[in-house]
C-alpha cells in the first residue's frame, strides 16, 4: 500500500512538473540577425509592458526615445516617438499626430504593430534598451549588428534552458 501512494505522488509531481514547464509565457526577445544567430537577450513580459529604446540621433546628436508596448494579440506595438530636436532623419512630416512635451516633441504612434522591431546597432548612438523600467544589457552585440525585437509565446522549459545554458531557439518568422 505504501508503494502505491508513493508511485501515485511520485506520478502527480511528475505530471505537475511537466504541465508547469509546458505552460505558456509572453518573452521579448533581442536577437542579433546579421552576425550571430539565435536569441541574446530573453525577458519575460506581460500585456502592456512598457518597452523603451534610447538612443543619440546620429545626425542630430540629440536624445531620440521609442515608446513600445506589449499587446496581447499583436505582439510589439509601437506607442510613441520622442526627440528634442526637429531634423535630419526625425518623423517631422506627422505634425497632425504631433505635439510639445516640455523638451520633447512627441508623435503618436497610433498603437501600430512593429513586429519585429529592427534596427541597427552603432556605438556612436548609445543605443539602450529598457523594459519596465530596467535596463537589457546590449553589450554582447557588436556594433553594426542588425538587431530584431519581438514578443514570442514559448513554453517556461525554453525560458529555464535560457537561464541555465544560454541557448535560445530558432524562430522562422524572423
Amino acid at each position: 500500500m505504501r508503494r502505491h501512494i508513493t508511485a501515485v505522488a511520485a506520478t502527480g509531481i511528475l505530471v505537475a512538473a511537466t504541465a508547469v514547464l509546458l505552460w505558456p509565457m509572453d518573452v521579448l526577445t533581442v536577437r542579433a540577425l546579421r552576425f550571430v544567430s539565435g536569441a541574446m537577450a530573453v525577458v519575460p513580459v506581460t500585456p502592456g509592458s512598457d518597452v523603451r529604446i534610447h538612443y543619440r540621433h546620429s545626425v542630430e546628436r540629440t536624445p531620440v526615445e521609442g515608446r513600445f508596448e506589449v499587446d496581447p494579440s499583436r505582439g510589439l506595438v509601437a506607442v510613441q516617438t520622442r526627440f528634442t530636436s526637429n531634423g535630419s532623419g526625425l518623423p517631422n512630416t506627422a505634425v497632425a499626430r504631433m505635439h510639445r512635451e516640455g523638451d520633447w516633441f512627441v508623435v503618436d504612434e497610433q498603437r501600430r504593430p512593429v513586429q519585429p522591431l529592427r534596427f541597427y546597432l552603432q556605438s556612436v548612438n548609445r543605443t539602450r534598451l529598457t523594459i519596465n523600467g530596467r535596463d537589457v544589457d546590449l553589450s554582447s552585440f557588436r556594433s553594426g549588428n542588425l538587431l530584431g525585437i519581438r514578443v514570442e509565446h514559448i513554453g517556461h522549459w525554453r525560458w529555464w534552458r535560457w537561464q541555465f545554458t544560454g541557448k535560445g531557439w530558432n524562430n522562422k518568422e524572423w
